[in-house]
């Protein structure tokens, strides 16, 4: 009797075993299933930098996002002739720094694409709009009478205090400007928060830099 209760109690465990180790299969099988093969595909982040130089350019583009994003469909149109410079974040202190070292003879119209971050970097609208005027003069200075300047305004609409300085600055000879917070107080759906612009406002963006580039008496 005692040697049949043994062989029943072994004959339990390696059931019990048995049992136990087909759950433990069963929950782990769909986990090793689903693992991913290899790396996760990465989201594609948009670029922060934009920097394409040429040694044959007449076009400069010094810019902040909006060339990181407008400086393609540009480099599309102009080729060799356009090189551009451009930074997400980038103040106008910035842009005018890149002025100096990146500016050549060659260059005949010069497109300063700045004051987005101004703000953000000043601290205070009357504190952005000081440094704006500051650099908007450097930089027409350093451009100089015989070559084209080509401006635009900012959005958002709170940033009239700056707009205020670039169409000031456009009311000076051989200046440009693009009027973009026109364009977007008319097509608000071309943005895709308060200051940059979808892929197609990328592009109508462009097209309108463009039509600025070809108002400049030398172009």
């Amino acid at each position: 009797m005692e040697t049949t209760d043994r062989k029943s109690r072994c004959a339990f465990a390696v059931l019990a075993a048995a049992f136990l180790a087909l759950v433990v299969w069963a929950g782990a099988a769909p986990e090793a299933h689903s693992r991913p093969q290899g790396k996760p595909p990465q989201a594609k982040k948009s670029p922060t930098v934009l920097i394409k130089p040429s040694k044959t350019a007449r076009i400069l583009v010094v810019g902040d996002s909006l060339e990181v994003g407008t400086g393609p469909h540009l480099l599309r149109h102009y080729g060799s002739k356009l090189e551009v410079y451009a930074r997400r974040g980038r103040p106008s202190s910035g842009g005018l720094q890149v002025l100096r070292e990146r500016l050549r003879k060659r260059h005949q119209i010069v497109v300063f694409d700045q004051g987005s971050n101004d703000t953000r970097v000043a601290g205070s609208t009357e504190a952005a709009r000081r440094t704006l005027a500051h650099n908007m003069r450097a930089a027409r200075r350093l451009i100089g009478p015989k070559r084209c300047m080509v401006i635009a305004t900012l959005n958002p609409n709170r940033r009239a205090p700056l707009n205020e300085v670039i169409r000031r600055v456009a009311r000076s000879p051989n200046v440009v400007m693009l009027d973009w917070n026109r364009t977007i107080n008319r097509h608000p759906e071309l943005l895709i928060d308060n200051v940059h612009s979808s892929r197609f406002g990328y592009k109508v963006r462009a097209k309108q830099m463009i039509k600025a580039i070809k108002r400049c008496p030398n172009r």
